[in-house]
């Protein structure tokens, strides 16, 4: 079992798309009175929001060992986000993290959006969670089926869910071959990508500077696992191609009872994600 805990509308979205699935108890917070919510006031003020928050305890007491926080850089609701994880930090905690358009924020929210990326990605650096997803929404824009208006913000969250739960159901699994490479825990921060069995278009959902390991996880129809003779030279063929060696890179197969392929690419670094960074790199390439 694992627990969400959602911080924000576009968090509530993403986990409303995974309950289906027993496996998934979820907490969520939001502006307003919602069912099954823990309705968090509204302030002008951002520093209000580091105020103590009646009922929060009693409100996750139920959470499970496992827990996947999730929160969008681009609401001011996320600001809570500390103080949420305070009552549940002798979990084992992922976080997934929700980058915005910068062009899209205003100046408070560009900070906010900056201060919650930041601290983030230092605490999951520090140990205090396994690892942190970031997930661009430019990005996933890109990839994304076309939909109203209305329902536009709903459909990019079931996009992103869909394939966060399916790529958990494949690492949950045990494989029917693979590399046996050791990740190192200090490569905490990951982003995911979606392909096919050639590894011929990666698309990546965000996309990390200085990346340090990469894992491609191959889910494979039973059938083709079983029948085709050809099946480990061709995935062999594509993984070989894609190495590079500043990167550390393993791959798993997983035999899968679906007709169609399931193809992911998890790549880590340790490098906090920043503009520093990013000017580092761009110095060190000219």
């Amino acid at each position: 079992m694992r627990s969400l805990v959602a911080i924000g509308e576009k968090a509530t979205l993403f986990a409303e798309s995974l309950k289906g699935y027993p496996e998934y108890t979820s907490y969520c917070f939001r502006h307003g009175q919602q069912e099954d919510c823990f309705n968090v006031p509204v302030f002008t003020n951002s520093e209000r929001y580091e105020e103590p928050l009646k009922g929060l305890q009693e409100f996750l007491k139920g959470c499970c060992e496992e827990v996947t926080a999730i929160v969008s850089g681009d609401e001011a609701v996320n600001l809570i986000t500390l103080q949420v994880i305070e009552q549940i930090k002798d979990k084992n905690i992922e976080i997934i993290f929700f980058k915005a358009d910068d062009k899209l924020l205003g100046s408070m929210m560009t900070q906010v959006h900056s201060l919650t990326y930041n601290v983030l990605q230092e605490y999951t650096r520090s140990g205090l969670f396994k690892k942190m997803f970031v997930f661009d929404l430019v990005e996933i824009d890109r990839f994304i089926a076309q939909a109203a208006l209305q329902s536009f913000e709903k459909a990019r969250m079931e996009f992103v869910a869909e394939h966060y739960h399916t790529l958990s159901w494949l690492r949950n699994s045990d494989p029917v071959a693979g590399t046996d490479v050791e990740h190192q825990p200090v490569n905490c921060l990951a982003s995911i990508g979606v392909t096919d069995i050639e590894l011929s278009e990666i698309k990546k959902l965000n996309k990390l500077d200085f990346v340090r390991e990469r894992v491609y996880y191959y889910g494979i129809p039973e059938k083709k696992v079983k029948e085709d003779a050809g099946l480990r030279s061709k995935i062999l063929e594509g993984y070989k191609d894609k190495m590079d060696e500043n990167v550390s890179s393993s791959f798993k197969i997983y035999s899968i009872p679906f007709e169609q392929e399931l193809v992911y690419v998890v790549e880590y670094t340790s490098a906090v994600q920043n503009k520093e960074l990013k000017k580092l790199l761009t110095e060190h390439n000219k």
